[in-house]
C-alpha cells in the first residue's frame, strides 16, 4: 500500500506539470483526430466515386454485348447507316433492350446526381455525369430511343414508366432542350 500512496502523493506534487501536459495532449490530439477524420472522409468519397464508376462500367459493357448480338436492332452506341425496317417482333425486342439501357441511364443519374444534386459531387463524378449526359443526348436523337421511351405513343412528361420521377423529369427536359418535345 506504499507504494499507492507515494504514486498519489507524486501525482499531488506534479499535479500543474501533469495538467500542462494534458492541455497539450488535447492541443496536439484534437487537430490530429481531426486531420485523420477528414482525411478518412475523403478517401472514402473516393473509393465511392471509383466503384461508381467500376459499377456503371460493367453495366455499360454487358449492354453493348447485348447491342452487338442484336446489331440489327440499332440500338449500338453508334447507329447503324440504313438500319433495315423491323418487324413488330423486332420492334418489341429494340424496346426491351432501350428499357435495359434507360434503366443504365437511371441508375447514372441516381449515383452521379445522387439526392443532394450535383453541388455535393466530387470532379471525377461531375465529370462522369457530364459523359452520361452527351451519351443520353446521343441516343435521345434517334427516333427509335425517343418511340421506346414514350412505348410508342405521343410524348407526354408523365411515361408512366416505372423510372425515378426526378430521371423521368431530367429525360423530359433533355429532349424538350433539343427540340424533341414541346
Amino acid at each position: 500500500m506504499g507504494n499507492w500512496s507515494q504514486f498519489a502523493q507524486w501525482l499531488i506534487d506534479n499535479k500543474d506539470p501533469l495538467e500542462s501536459a494534458s492541455y497539450l495532449a488535447t492541443l496536439v490530439g484534437v487537430p490530429l483526430l481531426l486531420v485523420t477524420y477528414v482525411t478518412n472522409l475523403l478517401s472514402e468519397s473516393h473509393r465511392r466515386e471509383v466503384g461508381t464508376y467500376e459499377t456503371l462500367e460493367t453495366q455499360y459493357v454487358e449492354f453493348q454485348k447485348l447491342a452487338v448480338a442484336n446489331a440489327h436492332l440499332d440500338i449500338a452506341d453508334k447507329a447503324l447507316d440504313a438500319p433495315d425496317p423491323l418487324n413488330d417482333k423486332e420492334l418489341a425486342q429494340q424496346r426491351t433492350l432501350y428499357m435495359v439501357l434507360f434503366s443504365l441511364f437511371e441508375r447514372a443519374f441516381l449515383m452521379y446526381r445522387g439526392a443532394f444534386g450535383r453541388a455535393f459531387i466530387g470532379e471525377m463524378r461531375r465529370q462522369q455525369w457530364q459523359g452520361w449526359v452527351n451519351f443520353i443526348d446521343k441516343y435521345i436523337g434517334r427516333e427509335s430511343c425517343r418511340a421506346a421511351w414514350f412505348n410508342g405513343e405521343a410524348p407526354q412528361k408523365d411515361v408512366g414508366q416505372d423510372f425515378d420521377h426526378r430521371f423521368e423529369h431530367f429525360m423530359w427536359e433533355r429532349m424538350r432542350r433539343k427540340g424533341f418535345v414541346k
